[in-house]
């Protein structure tokens, strides 16, 4: 049985690839809301109410609210991020390769291909991704 840090190592390693898009697509979205925000507090923008949505307070106040959530998911991601990039540093490139293999990558076959790449036996591929988690 796994303990849980393991477990959540794996994961978050299996996540790794998602954090480096949400990095990029977050501040862009962070962006368009604050665009969205600065439109609706313009002078002459509708506060009749109408349109979907509610009233112009209301739709301040959920732009508002959706900003601060994009931005505190992507300071949370970024600090997952370095934390995962740090702990690669710290590991050899063989054991680098596995862990990519297994959890980033994802790859099919991911025993059979290191073993044969790295010419040793698949259960000492699944010793050395232990030992590399």
């Amino acid at each position: 049985m796994k303990d849980f840090w393991e477990w959540q190592a794996e994961r978050d390693l299996r996540a790794y690839d998602a954090m480096q898009v949400a990095l990029e697509n977050l501040p862009e979205q962070i962006a368009e809301l604050r665009e969205k925000l600065t439109e609706l507090r313009s002078p002459g923008a509708d506060s009749g109410g109408h349109g979907g949505g509610g009233s112009a307070d209301s739709r301040v106040i959920n732009l508002l609210c959706l900003i601060d959530d994009r931005e505190r998911t992507m300071k949370e991601t970024r600090r997952k991020a370095k934390q995962i990039q740090r702990a690669l540093e710290c590991l050899n490139g063989e054991e680098k390769m596995v862990l990519q293999a297994f959890f980033i990558d994802g790859q099919k076959n991911a025993a059979d291909n290191l073993a044969g790449k790295l010419g040793i036996e698949r259960k000492a591929v699944y010793y050395r991704r232990s030992n590399a988690i």
